[in-house]
């Protein structure tokens, strides 16, 4: 999906966030235009490596923007990890497999809120406020 004449790349900026709650800082998609399919460019979580990959669209168009995808491959770096991050549980535990992410974008104000959740352990969930560009 990389055909200009039908897709909109966003680029996201958000709210840092805690290591104990991973929400991402920097966000870019690809969205169809005209159909639910879209694509994960980058994602920027810091003390966390990040892959580019599917996501899922839950809503798109005239007004809105919603999509979700998981951070199964994630992992955080070494330095988080000094600091006490553990994708196994321990202080900042996250279990990555069941963590998944999500971007709201409100496209007339292009104001963004980014979600953390992890489906089994709520307190670990987070969200963050940002603003959206639409790149050309």
């Amino acid at each position: 999906m990389t055909n200009p004449a039908v897709a909109d790349v966003y680029e996201y900026t958000f709210e840092q966030g805690h290591i104990a709650k991973p929400t991402p800082t920097r966000v870019v998609i690809e969205l169809d235009a005209y159909q639910r399919i879209g694509k994960l460019l980058k994602v920027e979580i810091p003390g966390v490596v990040t892959q580019p990959g599917p996501l899922t669209v839950k809503r798109n168009n005239i007004r809105v923007a919603s999509v979700q995808w998981q951070g199964r491959d994630y992992k955080f770096t070494p330095e988080a990890m000094q600091k006490g991050a553990s994708g196994r549980g321990g202080n900042y535990g996250v279990n990555w497999y069941n963590h998944g992410f999500s971007v709201f974008l409100n496209k007339k104000s292009m104001k963004a809120l980014t979600r953390s959740v992890d489906v089994r352990w709520q307190p670990i969930s987070s969200e963050k406020s940002g603003i959206c560009v639409r790149l050309d």
